[in-house]
């Protein structure tokens, strides 16, 4: 893609929009994480309760979504992960988060 890009020019040259992501087991968890969620200076419980062990955070820095973290939550990933690519705001990435702050209000 780079050598694409640097022939396109910068006009015409397309985003890297791959977001880095693992996957794990661990005591029976399914963890799974997306984007660069150490750059987060906020995170917030989207959906779930740790309590629970089925739950998925998002991360975000400046009210953008960069990074997520599912714990037996893989539907509630693909959602925050598709946030992470369009560089969203933490609230558009998942229905359950703007649905949880009405007005958008801080905590």
């Amino acid at each position: 893609m780079a050598a694409r890009n640097l022939l396109a020019g910068p006009e015409n040259a397309e985003p890297f929009t791959d977001v880095p992501s693992f996957a794990t087991h661990v005591h029976g968890a399914r963890i799974q994480v997306a984007g660069l969620p150490h750059l987060a200076d906020e995170a917030r419980l989207v959906t779930g309760a740790l309590e629970d062990d089925r739950f998925a955070v998002g991360l975000s820095r400046a009210g953008v979504l960069v990074g997520a973290v599912a714990v037996n939550s893989p539907k509630d990933l693909i959602l925050l992960r598709r946030g992470i690519i369009s560089r969203s705001s933490a609230e558009a990435s998942h229905p359950c988060l703007s649905a949880a702050r009405p007005g958008n209000s801080s905590e």
